[in-house]
């Protein structure tokens, strides 16, 4: 998945996001009294927009001044439109919200470049990214944070539209009109920023992966929000906060292939003191999917020439994998048989939800 990556410092002269405001307007947003079901998110903002430096509280100022005039916070905010149309915008800043990381000592964030084209194409293109990026910045945690009348934004949407949803859906209103999904969107990333204990939405995040609405970083980068960013930055965060996911990988072991037969190629007699009859989950690469010559399924991960780690699955597991493709990485949990030749075996494997 291709990101398109905006550093503030020159994001005005990637998109013209920091158009100009009114001379001197540096007015804080004024108290709406929204009844918010995140008040303690807003209370932290409050808190940290009141204890910005100088220099930070002028720009905070400057992006809330130039959003204001902006046509679709107008539509947004003060008309409070609820329209599929403004879906992907959301999206955008939920996605922007995940991919928030430090680089080269600068804050960047990044947007899945698919959906900022398509974005860029449509009705008010350009007033939409000129509201999607100051709105992402204000996210990050060294500005303070999303506004309370942004956040209503984000719940109006969901009261709408739920957290997730793929192309031809259909939504109901109030009314009992039906509307159809014209495009996948995902504003879960935004809730999580907003409550990271809310258990829907860490299950929506898991679960708009496995439907293809979001993804997981693998590059490594330092993510403010890591439980958002990384599957294992997700795990974590849920043994400490949401122990009885569904989604929580429960195994005595969380260990790369690597990992795995780096411990048996050193000391053969530690490792299966340590590793045999316990379960393992292996999180990587796909190298092969195939049958033995009993017609077992088994998917391999490769970890140095001529020698891998081999997953068995039941043979009425075949459905569960035919959807697999080589280089895809995944996670699969099973109970560790030992070191065979120069394959570490896994039994009784199944693939982590």
């Amino acid at each position: 998945m291709k990101k398109i990556f905006y550093y503030l410092i020159v994001t005005v002269t990637l998109l013209g996001a920091f158009y100009s405001c009114k001379k001197g307007d540096t007015s804080k947003p004024t108290d709406t009294g929204i009844n918010s079901e995140y008040t303690e998110y807003i209370k932290q903002v409050e808190e940290k927009s009141n204890s910005l430096s100088p220099n930070r509280e002028k720009q905070r100022n400057k992006w809330i001044a130039q959003l204001k005039a902006n046509p679709i916070y107008i539509s947004l905010v003060d008309s409070a439109v609820v329209s599929i149309e403004y879906l992907p915008l959301l999206t955008a800043v939920s996605d922007a919200i995940k991919n928030t990381a430090l680089q080269n000592g600068e804050t960047i964030f990044s947007i899945d470049e698919k959906l900022a084209k398509e974005i860029e194409n449509s009705r008010d293109g350009e007033a939409k990214m000129k509201f999607i990026i100051p709105v992402s910045c204000l996210a990050m945690k060294m500005n303070g944070g999303l506004p309370e009348e942004i956040v209503a934004v984000f719940e109006r949407y969901r009261k709408r539209y739920d957290l997730y949803g793929s192309e031809g859906d259909l939504r109901v209103d109030i009314g009992g009109n039906q509307e159809k999904v014209t495009s996948g969107y995902n504003i879960s990333y935004a809730f999580a920023l907003f409550d990271p204990q809310e258990h829907k939405a860490l299950d929506a995040i898991y679960e708009s992966v496995q439907n293809g609405l979001g993804s997981w970083n693998t590059d490594g980068g330092d993510y403010e929000n890591l439980y958002m960013a990384t599957r294992e930055g997700y795990m974590e965060h849920l043994k400490k906060y949401y122990k009885e996911s569904p989604y929580l990988i429960k195994a005595d072991f969380e260990l790369s292939p690597e990992e795995l037969y780096a411990a048996y190629d050193a000391n053969e007699v530690s490792a299966d003191e340590k590793f045999k009859g316990k379960t393992i989950a292996i999180t990587g690469r796909i190298s092969d999917i195939k049958k033995d010559i009993l017609d077992h399924p088994y998917v391999s991960f490769d970890t140095d020439y001529l020698k891998s780690v081999t997953c068995y699955f039941s043979d009425d597991a075949s459905r569960e994998i035919a959807h697999l493709r080589k280089g895809e990485t995944i996670t699969i949990i099973g109970k560790c048989r030992g070191l065979t030749l120069t394959n570490v075996v896994i039994k009784d494997c199944k693939i982590a939800p």
